[in-house]
């Protein structure tokens, strides 16, 4: 038979957790750029607040881009494919229509990820 084992974890053990988990949920899931102008990449701590890695400049995005974009209803992320861009006056995206696998939806910028730039 199997016994549950408990650890009590003292400041010190505590600490260490935390320091461990901070490291592995702010190391980047996408590729890293060596131009300091690019995006920052995504990161875990990116999808569990479910909140965008990065403040993309409006404009940015590009029919076939894939992103991940927050799911209206569960507010878990999605992965999408960008399949129009919708440009205002200026000639800046602020919406865009994705294809994800349960349909083709529009979404504003804000509440996208860029993963992989295909421009």
């Amino acid at each position: 038979m199997m016994k549950e084992q408990v650890v009590h974890l003292d400041d010190e053990g505590l600490l260490t957790f935390c320091d461990v988990e901070n490291i592995l949920n702010n190391r980047p899931l996408t590729l890293l750029s060596d131009y300091p102008d690019d995006v920052k990449p995504i990161t875990p701590y990116d999808l569990l607040l479910a909140k965008p890695a990065a403040s993309l400049p409006i404009g940015i995005f590009f029919k076939d881009d894939i992103v991940l974009a927050i799911d209206q209803p569960t507010g878990s992320w999605v992965l999408a494919r960008i399949k129009d861009v919708s440009k205002e006056r200026k000639r800046l995206v602020r919406v865009v229509t994705i294809k994800t696998p349960s349909g083709i939806y529009q979404r504003p910028i804000h509440k996208l990820t860029l993963i992989l730039n295909t421009q």
